[in-house]
């Protein structure tokens, strides 16, 4: 098998890299630039940019499978998400891949809520966006596993998710939050691949555990041995951006349904590798950004 892997220097790239080579598969890394740094045993690499059509047609060209994932927008710039993954539908098309698992979120706007809607029409930007995308891939006939992540727990790692003053403070309220480790996303990508005929033209959801707010507190406490707490907050308290502060919001306010479209199981039937929170707690504790 010859994979593509859109976006292969970037979060979920790079670990649909990594997880593909150690699985023996030969990688094809799209990128813009041919001089990004990548791994030493990528097969090939081809540089298009993904708002440019016929190179990505041309990346395609000759693979067996692709890995399509977008950059996430920022305020301003909300909706190029969904040009850029129909470019990759077309191209997928064009270049008659076998099959794509095209990383995408679920439609927020569909959920009963009164979490103001931003502009462009959409209620979380990053998930809406891909949502919108989805049909492209099915109106033109491509094979695809349309694969919805979860919370990055490196998100932890970030100023203004990452506890402030030893204090976790997220618009999520009680909920339980959905997340995985990335490299977690790039090894259930991979499991799909390799079981192309059961998940060709399926919708599915990975997370590694759900746990509250307090909870993720307790374990960098109990794990970390850092003083941690939690903190729920209102919507317009959270300063890092609309997006992700609507992104928190919809996750408490339609909590139900958006765990209902993730599966603990089904991610690790694809990856038995699968990480718990603590695990990747143990190895990741030393970068958390507290004082």
């Amino acid at each position: 098998m010859l994979l593509a892997v859109v976006g292969a220097t970037g979060k979920q790239g790079s670990s649909v890299v990594a997880a593909a080579l150690e699985s023996g598969i030969a990688v094809r890394a799209v990128v813009r630039d041919r001089r990004s740094s990548l791994a030493a045993n990528i097969t090939e690499i081809a540089q298009a940019d993904i708002d440019d059509l016929e190179a990505l047609s041309a990346a395609f060209a000759g693979a067996d499978a692709a890995y399509c994932v977008t950059p996430p927008d920022g305020p301003g710039q909300w909706g190029r998400e969904t040009e850029r993954a129909r470019n990759m539908a077309n191209a997928a098309s064009d270049a008659k891949v076998a099959h794509v698992v095209w990383s995408t979120q679920e439609d927020t706007r569909d959920c009963d809520s009164t979490i103001p809607m931003l502009s462009g029409g959409y209620r979380v930007p990053s998930y809406d966006a891909k949502a919108d995308a989805d049909a492209t891939f099915r109106e033109l006939g491509v094979p695809t596993t349309f694969m919805r992540t979860s919370f990055y727990w490196e998100s932890l790692l970030l100023p203004g998710i990452a506890p402030a003053d030893g204090v976790l403070r997220w618009p999520l309220g009680d909920a339980k939050l959905p997340g995985i480790a990335v490299a977690d996303i790039g090894r259930c990508a991979v499991g799909a691949f390799l079981r192309r005929s059961e998940f060709a033209g399926r919708t599915i959801g990975i997370c590694g555990e759900e746990l509250s707010g307090a909870e993720i507190a307790a374990a960098i406490h109990e794990i970390a041995d850092i003083d941690c707490g939690y903190e729920p907050i209102e919507r317009d308290e959270f300063d890092v951006n609309e997006g992700t502060a609507n992104m928190f919001a919809y996750k408490r306010d339609c909590e139900s349904a958006h765990r209902a479209l993730r599966s603990v199981a089904l991610s690790r039937l694809l990856n038995p590798r699968l990480q718990t929170f603590g695990r990747w707690l143990v190895d990741n504790a030393a970068a958390l950004p507290i004082e």
